[in-house]
């Protein structure tokens, strides 16, 4: 038998993603082309670039998720792509309690011979590279971060490797990061385990103008008995926590107003101030007609309700803490339920809605979104 020798070597069959579903069911087709997206950002990230060192494959998924992410965005719609990153958030913080989610620390999975990359856990930490790969692109800004990956995959090499040394340099070097926040990001995010808790509450005073901010730091990973870092998951007066930013997004009546001075590190307990922006007007309400009835009540004048009150004697509309999600962060903000229900009223486009709960006024997220 003759071989042509055209017949030798490998060849690429392109096919449509909808052969591979029932095209009277529409749901598996977003789900698989997810997957061939993923597929395929793994070919550059894990097949053409591979890691340099077995502690440097979480750098390799984040990115190929962190891609994946993008698809997600340009197919389905920001606010899709947002709910999506909120929900594999809330996932991290619930199960980032062990050494086995640390993405780069030999020590801390030892016992485990290399299974922490498999199943349940192998999840949470994929999940976790591409938030942490997410925050550091909030800080950079995309368009240096997009010019890192193409640094990355610009090689003249058939393949390369990547170390998360060679990634935390141009982190430096292109994303112009400064390198003491480079120092810390880097052993409390990839080599520890843990997401921060914040717990806020507001009060507003109406004297100052400006709104106190109450805050209670802490962490979703398991005191250590023999570590006095942590106590009961509150971090101690006088710990590092994370570095970092956090961004408090104010909706006052004259105009939105963001308030970047809320700290990842600090003592377990601080008050922070924000100043209003906008002037609360003199307001007079109405008095008592002669002829009203003995109830209080009359057929003309709706009677203004205490919240109704309170939302009069305060300039502010509602607040969000972290709007755009900068960091992987378990959130329990607690605003009074009016301030939720002004944020409907003024017909605002809201990605992640949230519904109040009138006995505590804690604001938790909602699994729809409005406009």
């Amino acid at each position: 038998m003759v071989v042509s020798p055209t017949s030798f070597g490998a060849s690429t069959c392109i096919f449509s993603a909808d052969i591979l579903n029932d095209e009277k069911v529409i749901d598996q087709i977003i789900g698989t082309r997810i997957k061939l997206a993923y597929a395929l950002a793994r070919q550059w990230f894990g097949i053409y670039t591979s890691a340099e060192e077995p502690n440097d494959d979480w750098l390799l998924d984040g990115l190929a998720g962190f891609l994946t992410d993008l698809f997600i965005k340009r197919y389905l719609g920001n606010n899709e792509a947002r709910y999506r990153r909120f929900k594999a958030n809330c996932t991290v913080c619930q199960f980032d309690v062990s050494g086995a989610t640390a993405l780069g620390s030999p020590d801390a999975s030892t016992d485990l011979y290399g299974t922490q990359t498999l199943g349940s856990y192998g999840k949470i930490r994929s999940l976790k590279a591409v938030a942490v790969l997410q925050t550091l692109e909030k800080q950079m800004g995309p368009d240096s971060f997009r010019k890192i990956l193409q640094m990355i995959v610009a090689s003249t090499r058939a393949s390369r490797t990547l170390s998360t040394k060679e990634f935390r340099h141009l982190a430096n070097k292109i994303g112009n990061l400064e390198r003491p926040f480079l120092k810390e990001f880097f052993p409390r995010w990839i080599e520890s385990c843990g997401c921060p808790i914040m717990r806020l509450g507001i009060s507003y005073n109406k004297r100052r103008n400006l709104v106190e901010l109450a805050v209670s730091r802490g962490c979703t990973a398991k005191a250590d008995p023999g570590s006095d870092s942590h106590v009961n998951g509150d971090i101690q007066e006088g710990a590092t926590g994370w570095p970092g930013m956090m961004s408090v997004r104010v909706h006052e009546t004259d105009g939105v107003y963001d308030h970047p001075i809320l700290p990842m590190a600090g003592e377990a307990l601080q008050v922070v101030e924000l100043q209003c922006h906008s002037k609360l007007a003199a307001k007079r309400f109405q008095k008592t007609k002669k002829g009203s009835k003995p109830d209080g009540s009359d057929d003309n004048v709706d009677a203004s309700t205490q919240e109704n009150r309170t939302s009069m004697d305060s300039p502010l509309l509602w607040i969000r803490v972290d709007p755009e999600m900068e960091y992987l962060a378990e959130i329990h903000f607690h605003q009074p339920i009016q301030m939720w229900d002004q944020s409907i009223g003024e017909g605002q486009r809201c990605h992640f809605p949230v519904t109040g709960n009138s006995c505590s006024g804690e604001i938790t997220p909602a699994l729809f979104c409005c406009d």
